[in-house]
């Protein structure tokens, strides 16, 4: 027994305080935007807790730097408004529409895909989900409507089927087959195109059959087209002609140019 002692009072060792910066310097280049309120207040503690004369390491992690994402500057106001519950209204300029809208929201989820932040959450009354680019909203307000729960979806499952964030909520999966040509084997074994992909067959020329069980959206359709060559759609038919029509139209635009 020590009169003094504390286990607050516990000392760090050298690689101890350097392992908790690493980790805080990790922890602030996360994410483009301002970290939400409260954790900003505790990493702030932790680094007075561990501040010393004790030199940092080298970097070791380096994230890479993207563009600054429109419309951060609401997520700290939707992120409250889903943890307390509020209902919104939100003024809002679709891509679609040349006048802004205003929506009654009733906020769930926050998602990210490709540094771009959206917003899901029910339309009013309705058992209609809505999905909000946070770089299109132009205006948010609480409002007095009485918050419904979420009821319409589980945020840890609704998305594992689906690459990005865009689909018609009615669509069913679908199984799609993709002919994988060799130039870009290697790619897909180290990055599948979904975490779900199944490798059904390599064929003798060093090509993969690979078979993905999503819904398909544009995102989905926009991998595929990034593989150019590389990549076949088999299955099924119909995404196999959007895909090849999309190929053709891109063909036509440098053909006019010769």
């Amino acid at each position: 027994y020590e009169e003094d002692f504390s286990i607050k009072n516990v000392p760090l060792e050298s690689e101890e305080v350097r392992a908790l910066k690493q980790a805080v310097a990790i922890l602030r280049k996360v994410d483009n935007f301002q970290i939400t309120k409260d954790l900003d207040l505790i990493v702030a503690k932790l680094e007075n807790r561990i501040h010393t004369n004790i030199p940092d390491n080298q970097t070791i992690v380096q994230f890479e730097d993207h563009t600054f994402a429109l419309g951060s500057n609401w997520y700290t106001d939707l992120f409250d408004a889903i943890r307390e519950q509020n209902a919104l209204s939100i003024i809002y300029q679709s891509y679609k529409h040349p006048e802004p809208k205003t929506y009654l929201v009733h906020p769930y989820l926050l998602k990210e895909f490709r540094n771009r932040w959206f917003l899901i959450g029910r339309e009013g009354s309705t058992s209609r989900l809505l999905t909000l680019g946070l770089d299109r909203i132009k205006k948010i307000r609480m409002s007095e409507e009485k918050y419904k729960v979420n009821d319409l979806f589980d945020p840890e499952t609704f998305y594992e089927n689906v690459i990005g964030v865009s689909m018609d909520y009615d669509a069913k999966v679908q199984e799609i087959i993709v002919k994988i040509n060799p130039v870009s084997v290697q790619h897909v074994e180290s990055k599948p195109i979904h975490k779900k992909q199944e490798i059904v067959k390599r064929e003798a020329d060093g090509s993969l059959i690979v078979k993905l069980q999503l819904i398909i959206n544009y995102e989905l359709k926009s991998i595929l087209l990034g593989f150019g060559e590389g990549l076949e759609v088999l299955e099924p038919t119909s995404l196999r002609a959007e895909i090849r029509s999309q190929h053709e139209k891109s063909l036509s635009q440098y053909v006019k140019g010769t």
